[in-house]
């Protein structure tokens, strides 16, 4: 499957299921390294108010589950996730339903 297909599309179940088994390979370590260190520094910054992460196209949530939750959940940053595909919001909304984090399609 390439990102190249019509948004549309990415809402059907099966190719939830196939971006699901992509998604969880060991493709995207080196970028979960890099937004956990960014991370780590905007935490460790001194600031007046609480920052929020914004994910642009959050599609099932990995990256959030991977690296963000654990600083939401220590209510160091609000975390507001979109994405086009209503199916793929509506799965994180399941897999993720704390009132402190947001997903929404946009």
């Amino acid at each position: 499957m390439t990102d190249d297909r019509p948004w549309e599309l990415w809402d059907d179940p099966k190719v939830i299921s196939t971006l699901e088994k992509d998604w969880t390979a060991e493709k995207r370590w080196t970028q979960r390294a890099v937004l956990q260190s960014i991370l780590n520094d905007i935490v460790a910054a001194p600031r007046v108010a609480i920052t929020t992460v914004l994910e642009v196209g959050c599609g099932l949530g990995h990256d959030f589950a991977a690296v963000i939750k654990p600083f939401v959940e220590r209510k160091e940053v609000l975390y507001q996730g979109i994405d086009v595909t209503p199916g793929m919001v509506e799965e994180c909304k399941r897999r993720f339903p704390n009132d402190a984090i947001c997903f929404s399609v946009g």
